[in-house]
């Protein structure tokens, strides 16, 4: 719907509305920011001791400050304490003798040194990867280890010289296999063995210049010769055979060895015994060439290859690899064999130098000694944790001595564990060496030929395996402190931690002690050792947080701090310590979280029981309480964040975890809460009231509101952040919860809008009298009740109306859903309906005072004489309605101005229906006034798209205005046109009863400016004498008069005597020009009449003829030829409708009184 149109020829360019009325200017307002965290803090102590406060900033800034606290934790620098021996004192470890490994005494400072110097006089092997140290090197470091001077080293080693035989050495050959041999027998196979002794070196048997010998032609005694057995019939022989053989010098000694292919034929004759083993071309020539061989040399062992390696190039920890024989040429490579080459000495021939029972001790205490020089030199460089690395020299002097004593690999390792763990305990040893000596001990046990128990014997698996116990718990002390030796901010101490987690996880997976303490389990271990250390941290963490001074609500405070402490510890714990424990298959966030549960929860709940009975018998009034359910609230808080770990865990363990049932315990506490809250609310509302002040927004255009109405929506708010804080777990018992939120919430906000309604009332705003005038505390009043009203709309999202239908969906099916759904919105929609009410009232009370002052306005509209100007009769009325509503614009929040401006739209039209509707006497200029004032009303309520909708605008009352202005604003002629074009379609669409048929042809013949009508018949006339017959005529009259230059004189046709169809064939004219056609849209109406003689002529019917879309032709012949209209006839009604009313009102207007005078008198004739 748009504004109304005039019509064209009332429409003078100097009464445009625009031209003659300010506009409304509206602005979209605000209110004015809200309070800051401080602020409310300070007014929330103002009016109640800040009771909400305590509950929602407190607590969140708490929180807060607790998360930076955390982080803060995480990030400290601080360093870890591993090797802190009093942090382990103080987990129940035993203190040691001293810090440091106890010396040798003197007796074995000796024998140690006589061994030493026996080791580099007897080195073996070549350089290579133990490197051959210089023995100057080599007696310098000894003497730096023992501490020994020049003099003193002299003397012993002159000693040595003369007290000691140099025992032999030898070279343990293993002749494993051999692979790819050449074939040299007929049958396409050989049958080999080896031979392997000891030749002098020369650089020639290498680099192919001279021709080599076998060593059946070089070596003369052929004792120092070993063969291997023969392999029959194999190219890929495997031997598996041991050499001892004695080295000479080890600077020229050469091991060669000959691969023969054994031939034990004697003769020729046994030679052809093999021709059937024969299977190839080439065995043929074999065969011939090795009788023809033997026929010359007699019988013989066919050469395969040989191979050279100097003593020299044997690394002194030995070799084991594949090397390719050649010929003898050394040209060709003639396959391959698989050795292993070792050096040894002869034990028998070894003078006793020391007082050991044994080279293994002997090993033990010289490796130890080293260390204990290596890991003093590590500490005075202010080391911490010593590496278990050794200088070369020490590792080259102990390699040598191993050797030399045929200390095997497992003994070797036995050993370094011993003295690792030793030194562990005193001193601290880095965890990476830790788990490197573990691991090589259980690779040396796994990977023994021989039985390992044998190797060991008994005394020193007992002491190995004591070591490994010894450690294991030492690593339980250490985990017992976890959280103070390995601090969560330390990200090297993660990775140490995870480094002794496998050190400790690789104890107990060695096969010796899986064996001698099958018993002891890693993971029973580790459990027992996180449950105590849990156990101490949390009793501590009790002892640390109780109150100086006891009472419920510091009792419940101190509970609370504790529970936070658990949560760090907990969130440290998934963040840093859970992956060093995963890496060994231990779930420490579960083992954790499970006992802190079995310990913390059986407190709270005790708590919350005490707190739930005595709530019946405390004032809930009083400052205990407020003190009590501050720290019953922070509890709460602090207990919900154990939720966020509730997805860590699979659903079994979830079940039986009894914090995650923890809203069952606080449950009567939180619905007492609220029912408090409830009643604070109302008292900070009245105490808000009494208060009040005028807060003006910082704002160019200001707009003004209460300070209570800041403090009811700030309380209103901190009710919802509230519940939001609570994020209360149990689905099924959150719907209870927030219905009864959202009805304490909408509740205060009503019982806020009542107090200010009442307090407008007491002011006696409603007795005021005299002409209406904007006033402060009626914009502030208006604010402040949709201020309130607007703080609900967040409700629905912030208390998670749609999550709580959903889980009920999901429990209890849609109903339920739907259900609560209705039941939360009728609470909101009630409050809003009543506080829209509030409005609607103070408005209504409004409408009330200005329509007595809008009447007084508009009434100038009538009054001014119609050659007034149209600007001077409005004036009055749009200054008034410009200057209260452009002062309510600028005070009011835009909704609310809204709610205004509606209303007061609506009474200007109400107004200006009633001032007209009753007043059909006045001109059509003054109807054109009214019409022209709401065009100017639509424009100014409009405001330009600001202001009210054309939808908003179009209502019932101005649509009714709108009709009855276009119908009283015309002229009489084309009303009366109007009001008998309407007749006839009423009819027509009525049906009354018939009254026969008139047919005729009509056309405007243009030439001559006439309109021609002929009558052509009438049929199924009724009845109307008493022979059955009737007299007709036909009596026709044009309308309006105006449309035929005033003369509209009723024309008729001959009486048809005694007949009900009547043929007339007249024709008639009536002149007009053809302009009236378009200006009046004139009709004919046409009555049959009954003709009488004595008696008044009867009306038989009527028909009405528009000549709106009349036919216009040149001749009347032409006219002859339109098509004919048959009308049906009825009878005329009584005269009545709105236009009739307004014609029937012109009494000053000559033609409406005839028009009105002619169908009173139709409508009364006898029918």
């Amino acid at each position: 719907m748009t504004s109304p149109e005039l019509p064209r020829a009332e429409m003078q360019e100097s009464e445009r509305p625009e031209d003659v009325a300010p506009s409304l200017v509206i602005g979209h307002r605000t209110l004015a920011t809200s309070q800051s965290r401080e602020e409310m803090k300070k007014r929330g102590h103002e009016l109640d001791d800040g009771f909400f406060e305590s509950f929602t900033l407190d607590l969140s800034e708490a929180q807060v400050k607790r998360r930076a606290e955390r982080e803060a934790k995480l990030n400290a620098d601080e360093e870890d304490r591993e090797n802190d021996v009093g942090a382990l004192f103080a987990s129940g470890w035993s203190e040691p003798d001293s810090s440091e490994v106890q010396p040798m005494r003197d007796k074995e400072l000796d024998d140690a040194y006589f061994s030493l110097l026996k080791t580099v006089h007897s080195w073996l092997g070549a350089e290579g990867a133990q490197l051959r140290i210089a023995t100057a090197e080599s007696h310098e470091y000894i003497q730096k280890v023992f501490s020994i001077s020049d003099e003193k080293h002299e003397e012993w080693l002159e000693q040595l010289r003369e007290s000691i035989k140099i025992p032999k050495q030898f070279i343990r050959v293993s002749v494993i296999e051999g692979q790819d041999l050449p074939i040299r027998d007929a049958d396409g196979s050989s049958d080999p063995y080896c031979v392997v002794g000891l030749i002098k070196y020369s650089p020639e048997l290498l680099d192919g210049r001279s021709k080599t010998k076998h060593l059946r032609d070089v070596v003369d005694d052929e004792t120092k010769l070993k063969s291997t057995t023969v392999i029959n019939n194999s190219l890929n022989p495997s031997w598996n055979e041991e050499f001892d053989i004695e080295i000479e010098d080890m600077a020229t000694d050469c091991l060669q060895f000959d691969v023969w292919d054994s031939d034990p034929e004697r003769g020729v004759g046994d030679a052809l015994k093999n021709i059937t083993r024969i299977h190839s071309f080439i065995g043929f020539r074999k065969y011939f060439r090795h009788v023809a061989k033997t026929a010359i040399h007699g019988a013989g062992d066919d050469f395969i290859g040989r191979l050279y390696i100097p003593l020299k190039e044997i690394p002194s920890d030995g070799v084991e690899d594949w090397r390719h024989i050649v010929n003898k040429y050394q040209k060709q490579k003639k396959g391959q064999l698989h050795l292993k080459l070792q050096f040894v000495s002869d034990k028998k021939n070894f003078a006793k130098v020391t007082s050991w029972d044994s080279p293994f001790t002997e090993h033990w205490k010289l490796k130890r000694q080293f260390v204990r020089h290596e890991a003093n030199l590590f500490k005075e460089k202010g080391g911490k944790r010593w590496h278990g690395q050794l200088k070369s020299v020490a590792l080259s002097l102990l390699h040598q001595h191993a050797i030399q004593n045929e200390i095997t690999d497992l003994q070797q390792a036995a050993i370094d564990w011993l003295i690792t763990s030793e030194y562990n305990e005193k001193v601290g040893v880095d965890s990476q060496y830790v788990l490197q000596s573990l691991t090589d001990l259980g690779n040396r046990w796994d990977d023994c030929a021989d039985d390992p128990e044998q190797e060991l014997q008994g005394k020193r698996i007992k002491k190995v395996v004591s070591a490994v116990n010894s450690y294991q718990d030492w690593c339980a002390a250490v985990l017992s402190k976890m959280r103070d030796i390995y601090p969560a901010a330390q990200t090297l101490s993660h990775k140490r931690l995870a480094l002794l987690l496998q050190c400790y996880y690789k104890t107990f997976d060695l096969a010796l002690v899986r064996k001698h303490c099958p018993l002891r389990q890693f993971k029973e271990s580790v459990f027992k050792t996180l449950v105590n250390s849990t156990k101490i941290w949390f009793e501590r963490q009790v002892a640390l947080s109780e109150p100086q001074i006891k009472s419920d609500a510091t009792e419940t405070e101190a509970l609370s701090y504790v529970a936070l402490n658990c949560i760090d510890d907990l969130l440290i714990g998934k963040k840093v310590y859970a992956l060093a424990f995963q890496n060994v298959a231990i779930d420490y966030l579960t083992v954790t979280f499970q006992h802190i549960d079995s310990l913390l929860a059986p407190i709270i709940q005790r708590r919350m029981d005490a707190i739930n009975q005595s709530l019946n018998t405390l004032d809930l009034a009083s400052s205990e309480f407020s003190k009590l359910a501050t720290a019953t609230f922070q509890l709460y808080m602090a207990v919900k964040e154990f939720f966020q770990f509730e997805d860590d865990f699979p659903t079994e363990v979830s079940k039986g975890i009894r914090i995650f049932k923890m809203h069952a315990w606080f449950k009567p506490f939180v619905l007492t809460w609220f029912e408090l809250a409830y009643q604070k609310a109302r008292h900070r509302i009245d105490r808000a009231l009494e208060l009040d002040h005028t807060a003006v927004a910082p704002l160019s255009e200001i707009v003004k509101h209460s300070s209570s109405a800041v403090d009811t929506c700030s309380l209103l708010f901190q009710m919802r952040v509230s519940w939001e804080q609570l994020g209360w777990p149990d689905p099924s018992a959150a719907y209870g919860f927030v219905l009864k939120v959202t009805e304490y919430i909408c509740g205060a906000a009503m019982y806020y809008a009542d107090k200010v309604h009442e307090i407008l009332k007491q002011k006696s705003y409603y007795n005021n009298s005299g002409e209406f005038d904007v006033t402060e505390n009626l914009c502030v009043t208006l604010n402040d009740i949709d201020y309130v009203r607007m703080a609900l709309k967040p409700l629905p999202e912030a208390l998670a109306w749609d999550t709580i239908a959903s889980n009920l969906e999901a429990e209890n099916g849609p109903e339920a859903a739907k259900q609560s759904k209705e039941a939360l919105h009728r609470f909101l929609l009630s409050a809003d309906e009543d506080m829209r009410n509030q409005i609607a009232l103070i408005v209504e009370k409004i409408g009330e005072r200005i329509c007595v002052d809008l009447s007084n306005h508009a009434n100038q509209i009538i009054k001014h004489p119609p050659g007034a100007k149209f600007e001077d009769s409005i004036k009055g009325l749009m200054v008034y309605l410009q200057s209260n509503l452009q002062a309510l614009n600028n005070w009011l929040l835009t909704t609310v101005f809204m709610q205004v401006l509606q209303p007061t739209y609506n009474l200007c039209i109400v107004v200006l229906l009633r001032l007209v509707q009753d007043r059909r006497d006045l001109a059509p200029s003054i109807y054109t006034r009214v019409f022209l004032t709401m065009k100017t009303l639509w424009d100014f309520f409009l405001a330009q798209g600001k202001g009210l909708s054309e939808e908003n605008m179009d209502t019932d009352t101005y649509k009714a205005l709108l009709t009855l202005v276009e119908d009283r604003q015309a002229e009489s002629p084309s009303l009366i046109s109007r009001y008998l074009e309407e007749l006839n379609r009423d009819l027509a669409e009525s049906n009354p009863e018939n009254r026969g048929f008139l047919t005729v042809l009509v056309g405007y013949i243009e030439p001559k400016a006439k309109l021609c009508i002929k009558v052509l018949s009438a049929r199924d006339i009724p009845a109307l004498d008493p022979n059955g017959f009737s007299d007709p005529y036909v009596k026709f009259q044009p309308y309006p008069a105006s449309a035929f230059s005033g003369k509209s004189t009723p024309q008729q046709t001959k009486v048809k005597k005694q007949t009900l169809t009547a043929l007339y064939d007249e024709t008639f004219y009536i002149p007009t020009s053809a302009n009236a056609f378009r200006d009046f849209k004139p009709v004919l109406v046409f009555h049959v009449f009954d003709w009488d003689r004595i008696t008044k002529d009867d009306l038989a019917g009527e028909a009405i003829f528009s000549l709106s879309s009349v036919p216009f032709v040149t001749s009347e012949a032409e006219v002859d030829g339109l098509k004919q209209t048959m009308m049906p006839l009825w009878l005329p009604p009584q005269p009545t409708g709105e236009i009739f009313r307004v014609i029937e009102g012109r009494t000053w207007d000559k033609e409406a009184v005839e028009f009105v005078k002619v169908r009173k008198k139709l409508g009364k004739m006898e029918r």
